[in-house]
């Protein structure tokens, strides 16, 4: 770095050096055209403006040399800072007590934008651990049935629950594929989003039938007070949040509960509620709720991916909404989303 250092500091000067002096032979050569074809009177005695010139060089030549070395010393800073964050070390940081205003500004930005890569770093890693936990799951789960259905004389009964599990935690692994490929892709913005108008009633309406089974089995009273109203946007995405918030609230809702799914328009927004007297949010995981992979039941005992929702914000906000939580424990939860008309 030292040397580096020298090499910028040496440049530096020659570059002040050479500026100088063409200026100085710029004025020269001024002078002997204008006395040679005598354009106007100039004294014929101008050594002394000579010798002030050269001197003027080496004065500005050593001004500058002095000044840039602190402007040096920063940008090979700055030079050695980059390099070790693209080793990958983001606990460097450089000093920003500059007299130079804008050297101090360029100082907090390049640090500020070292935390910020520290950040998105940290997610990366995080992102790949619960994603690693997410498969590593499932997957041991059917190595664990797979190996039980090779035991000899094993009864029918038991053979047919070995493979319904196995059969379940295939599905598992399809749908958190699935949705870690799509939601990559609305993050990366790789994503076409065709849209059409479309039923929206009708849509949230065949999306409760497909969990008749759940709710049925559990005795949920459901009340559905649907306007109907014609949407224009992406109706296979859209199908996906109500099947991921729906199907929550029936996960978190207990036998014999009630599900509320209500929605009406005004005259700038479609508002969406869905609400149920379930086992409630906390304020702690309210305040996560829509992180990927962050689940409120650390036990993974209610079938979950931590994706659902995470998912869900980032359709409603590609179709410019917004999706928000209120809840209490143990007496119910509130999803509200909103749709521009």
């Amino acid at each position: 770095m030292q040397k580096s250092k020298l090499h910028l500091t040496i440049l530096f000067s020659l570059l002040v050096f050479c500026i100088l002096f063409l200026t100085m032979i710029f004025m020269l050569c001024s002078i002997v055209l204008v006395t040679q074809y005598k354009l106007f009177y100039i004294p014929h005695d101008y050594i002394g403006f000579i010798w002030f010139s050269i001197a003027s060089i080496f004065i500005g030549t050593t001004f500058a040399n002095f000044i840039g070395k602190k402007s040096i010393r920063f940008f090979a800073s700055i030079s050695e800072a980059s390099k070790k964050v693209a080793k990958g070390d983001f606990n460097v940081q450089i000093d920003e007590n500059m007299k130079v205003k804008e050297l101090r500004e360029m100082s907090h930005n390049f640090n500020l934008m070292i935390r910020e890569l520290a950040g998105m770093e940290m997610f990366r890693n995080d992102f790949i651990s619960n994603v690693s936990h997410e498969f590593k799951t499932p997957l041991s789960a059917i190595e664990g049935y797979t190996t039980l259905l090779q035991t000899p004389n094993l009864p029918e009964d038991k053979k047919q629950f070995y493979i319904s599990k196995i059969l379940y935690n295939t599905n598992r692994l399809s749908e958190l594929t699935g949705h870690i490929l799509l939601l990559s892709r609305l993050e990366n913005q790789n994503i076409s989003i065709p849209k059409s108008t479309f039923s929206l009633d009708e849509q949230i309406r065949q999306i409760i039938l497909l969990f008749e089974r759940d709710w049925t089995e559990k005795n949920i009273d459901l009340d559905i007070n649907l306007e109907e109203i014609n949407y224009l946007g992406n109706e296979e995405l859209l199908a996906q949040v109500w099947q991921n918030i729906i199907g929550n609230a029936l996960k978190f809702t207990n036998p014999n509960g009630k599900i509320k799914v209500f929605m009406e328009s005004n005259d700038k927004y479609i508002v969406i509620d869905i609400i149920d007297n379930g086992i409630g949010i906390d304020e702690a995981t309210q305040a996560r709720i829509f992180e990927k992979f962050y689940q409120g039941d650390k036990s993974h005992t209610i079938k979950g991916n931590g994706l659902g929702l995470a998912l869900s914000k980032q359709i409603i906000e590609l179709h410019n909404g917004s999706i928000s939580v209120s809840s209490q424990k143990d007496k119910g939860s509130k999803f509200t989303i909103s749709l521009p008309v």
